[in-house]
C-alpha cells in the first residue's frame, strides 16, 4: 500500500 500512503498526503492537502 505505498500509493494509499502518498494518496493520503495528497488528499490530505487537498482536503485543507
Amino acid at each position: 500500500m505505498k500509493i494509499s500512503k502518498r494518496f493520503l498526503i495528497i488528499g490530505g492537502e487537498q482536503l485543507c
